[in-house]
């Protein structure tokens, strides 16, 4: 097993207790990334002092010293932990390169922020929508009107989704809220129509000093406006917050989508739809954007984890750059991501000696997709501009020299990273780096789910529990899950076979 990364997550029980979750991802020697819940424990506070303890107690219990990363949201006491856990590996002389690619910060929130920027242009339409479903979910009686309703309409609802509740502060939720509902447009109108009490009830709660009201014709055509922009964020979303597959090597594609998006939207005629952008491609330069000078809150590690893709390497990361920065600052970038993966390549040189490693054949034969619309397509657009094979010193020049693989549009999203890697560990450093990079989650997600079990797990019961038990619990039922679902998939190679 090469280096381990972890993603942690704080809560607070019912009776104000505050627990610390903590994650470890790694890829083992099978080339299978794992996922292991290894503390639920009870901490002092909050503050970021005490989570970079927990963190260092809980690594020191399972005896690893050796991290690469850990991935916590954007919370300002959770700079003061990564200070904690760095100290701590300095003193164990077991960072690498100072620890300065320690610190991941975790993409789902910050998708989170961006999104909730741009979304303050139709606060008032999305608070409607989510208080006529708050309203029609909060009773049985209300329920069975509504599809009495339904009913009443029969083919003009076209939709067989199910409404469903938002968590304001997570723009996810609140996407599949408005993705629910916007279908039954029509119902709530009539609804209204058929049952007074309906309107009467939500003019008479209140949004900064306002009454709210039920969704009219206007905030349905702003939803639905928003909502086909906003489904490239869900689908970043999706994509970053797996756990069972590598996620470090897509984000810098993913970003670029998005970016393209935004600039795109900037130039909308509708002053709604710019000013959204604008607001949003501020938010997002804050955190991902590298412009004149570096970005410390943009980990450069996303570069490198892009370049470990063998559909991607260097030419992809300069095309992506060029779009983000313009030439110029672009092809700087260029030369600062060589220089620092290059750096990389040299530390874990001192540990793994390569030996000269021989080129493998790429089936060249297969096609590219055209389909500008699909972010994987991005590899496409720079796949001619590959340059001949050359001699080289240095297992790193090989790699980026040698042609990249080519996967059919239909295989892109099926395509096996690990397995390419699995099969190319005559790149003997190289794949040394890639294990670890790999298993780098861009998400704190993974702390997250489990949260997932039932609703929030830290029930009235959970929480009249013993700190130990509570730990016992969760760590378990994590454990035995990763067994269940180990164990499925021998029987699905069984079967297989």
């Amino acid at each position: 097993m090469g280096r381990v990364s972890i993603t942690t997550d704080c809560w607070t029980s019912l009776n104000n207790n505050n627990f610390i979750c903590v994650t470890a991802h790694y890829i083992g020697k099978d080339w299978i990334l794992h996922k292991k819940i290894i503390n639920f424990s009870k901490i002092t506070s909050h503050k970021g002092e005490d989570i970079g303890a927990a963190i260092v107690t809980s690594l020191t219990e399972w005896g690893w010293t050796h991290l690469f990363s850990c991935t916590l949201d954007n919370a300002s006491q959770n700079d003061i932990a990564i200070g904690v856990v760095k100290t701590h590996m300095e003193l164990m002389n077991t960072d690498i390169l100072g620890g300065k690619y320690f610190h991941m910060r975790c993409v789902a929130h910050i998708l989170n922020l961006i999104v909730k920027d741009g979304l303050k242009e139709i606060g008032i339409s999305i608070r409607r929508v989510r208080e006529a479903v708050r309203w029609l979910k909060s009773s049985p009686q209300r329920w069975g009107l509504w599809e009495k309703v339904l009913d009443y309409l029969g083919d003009k609802i076209d939709s067989k989704k199910k409404l469903c509740m938002d968590v304001p502060t997570r723009w996810n939720s609140t996407y599949l809220m408005l993705e629910s509902a916007i279908p039954y447009a029509e119902a709530f109108t009539t609804f209204g129509n058929m049952n007074s009490s309906f309107g009467k009830d939500l003019h008479e709660r209140m949004h900064d000093d306002k009454p709210i009201g039920p969704p009219e014709e206007e905030d349905w055509v702003n939803v639905k406006k928003m909502m086909s922009y906003l489904k490239k964020f869900h689908s970043f979303t999706q994509i970053v917050s797996v756990t069972k597959r590598p996620t470090s090597h897509l984000f810098f594609t993913e970003m670029c989508g998005i970016f393209d998006l935004i600039r795109r939207l900037e130039m909308s005629s509708d002053y709604e739809v710019s000013s959204m952008a604008s607001r949003m491609r501020l938010k997002i330069g804050k955190y991902w954007m590298e412009e004149t000078e570096l970005n410390v809150k943009m980990n450069k590690i996303i570069y490198m984890a892009a370049i470990l893709d063998p559909r991607q390497k260097m030419k992809h990361v300069e095309t992506c750059l060029k779009l983000l920065y313009g030439n110029a600052r672009g092809l700087e970038m260029v030369k600062e991501v060589r220089d620092s993966m290059s750096e990389l390549f040299v530390f874990y040189s001192a540990r793994y000696a390569p030996r000269p490693p021989s080129r493998s054949s790429v089936d060249a034969n297969v096609e590219d997709s055209s389909d500008e619309e699909d972010t994987y397509n991005m590899f496409a657009m720079d796949m001619s501009d590959d340059d001949e094979n050359s001699s080289n010193e240095t297992e790193l020049d090989l790699y980026l020299t040698d042609r990249r693989h080519r996967v059919p549009k239909e295989e892109m999203a099926s395509f096996d990273l690990l397995k390419w890697w699995s099969e190319h560990t005559h790149y003997h450093v190289l794949s040394a780096m890639a294990r670890d990079i790999l298993a780098i989650p861009v998400s704190s997600v993974a702390s997250e789910s489990a949260f997932s079990m039932g609703g929030r797990v830290l029930s009235p019961y959970r929480s009249s529990l013993t700190c130990t038990m509570v730990e016992a619990l969760i760590c378990a039922g994590d454990w035995l899950k990763t067994c269940d679902l180990d164990k499925k998939d021998e029987e699905d190679v069984d079967e297989e076979e």
